[in-house]
């Protein structure tokens, strides 16, 4: 849109002017000098409005506006030195339009997400990676300089950039296992357990001092933890792998010569002259609680790929959201398991973006609308 018409020219500096300013340095009149400079001076208005307003404006007349366009307008319609007069009205709305340009100084604020590509490559939804600690794009180029070959010395002929890495860096506090899948380079898998009675779980041999993990098994190497109504017989195994559980003065006894952990689904074996005997073995009873929503993670040995998206929530200033529509997600460092109570667990993960293909840009970043 423009600002000021021909007749607003006629209103601020007569006529005459504006007829002389029209024709230029032809006889002729020409009435598309005067739209040109008119729609020149609404660009330049537009571009100091753009870093604070949403443009268009709504429908109407600024009169504000309509100075400062006339002003604008004028000094381009002069082909040879124009007047000073002319010169600084030009000058003074220049300021003023530099005021109106107002630094979009951002404090940073948002929320992270992947969408992960299953085998066949096709998104499966956008995952939000809760709580962030912090995310940086970092861009980084590298070049082949090309110096001349003759001459006592060589001299700079070219530069050609032959790569570029564009790379988020993000660190999350919330230990799910879908992150800790993707830091692990892993399946998340399903892994109920019903409430199913277990007896007579032989665990052999086994040494004082050591705790024994309960459901082991091929599928479940990792156990199971929340067990109730666990009873332990302590006694021997023989060769063939058969239990014999010890009976009267010699029967174990719970809490003198083992400890059960419930809530780990452990037993520990405690040094007693009755678990140092040759063959020492253990047959467990028990029950695990209901896990219906159980799942774990598996680590695989494979690559992850998918889009990653930042959505800009910023404590002050016009934030930014960004878009990666094909990365490659991969763990960044280390999990801190155990550091003495002084911080939080943090999963640091690099998302790589890469060319998508299909004329798609690696990056794209869109503004917000100003509130």
């Amino acid at each position: 849109m423009t600002y000021a018409t021909r007749q607003d020219l006629v209103e601020r500096f007569g006529a005459a002017e504006v007829e002389d300013l029209e024709t230029g340095t032809s006889d002729d009149d020409d009435t598309t000098r005067i739209a040109a400079a008119l729609a020149d001076a609404a660009a330049e208005i537009d571009a100091a409005l753009a870093t604070r307003y949403v443009l268009p404006l709504p429908d109407g007349r600024w009169p504000r506006l309509v100075g400062i366009a006339c002003d604008l307008a004028r000094l381009r319609l002069y082909d040879d030195a124009p007047p000073e007069a002319a010169v600084n009205r030009e000058g003074g709305q220049a300021m003023t339009l530099a005021q109106t340009k107002r630094n979009n100084v951002v404090i940073g604020g948002g929320e992270l997400f992947l969408d992960i590509f299953d085998a066949a490559g096709a998104r499966t939804g956008e995952l939000y990676l809760g709580d962030a600690v912090g995310a940086t794009l970092g861009i980084v180029t590298e070049e082949t300089t090309i110096f001349s070959g003759t001459g006592k010395v060589a001299v700079e002929l070219a530069r050609i950039t032959r790569s570029i890495s564009r790379t988020f860096n993000i660190g999350v506090r919330d230990m799910s296992l879908q992150n800790l899948a993707l830091f692990a380079i892993g399946d998340l898998a399903d892994d109920a357990i019903a409430a199913d009675a277990v007896a007579d779980e032989t665990i052999a041999p086994v040494l004082p001092g050591r705790w024994y993990q309960l459901g082991t098994t091929a599928k479940r190497p990792a156990g199971i933890n929340k067990v109730g109504k666990v009873t332990v017989a302590g006694g021997t195994v023989d060769a063939a792998g058969d239990f014999t559980a010890a009976a009267g003065a010699n029967a174990w006894a719970k809490d003198a010569d083992y400890v059960v952990d419930e809530g780990s689904g452990r037993v520990m074996i405690l040094d007693t002259a009755k678990t140092k005997a040759a063959g020492a073995a253990i047959q467990v009873d028990y029950t695990p609680a209901a896990q219906a929503d159980r799942q774990q993670v598996q680590a695989k040995t494979k690559q992850v790929e998918g889009a990653f998206r930042y959505i800009e929530d910023a404590a002050r200033g016009q934030g930014r959201n960004f878009y990666a529509p094909d990365c490659l997600i991969r763990p960044n460092g280390e999990l801190p398991l155990l550091d003495g109570r002084n911080s939080e667990q943090q999963i640091a993960l690099t998302v790589a973006a890469l060319e998508p293909g299909g004329g798609l840009p690696a990056l794209l970043i869109d503004g917000q609308p100003q509130e």
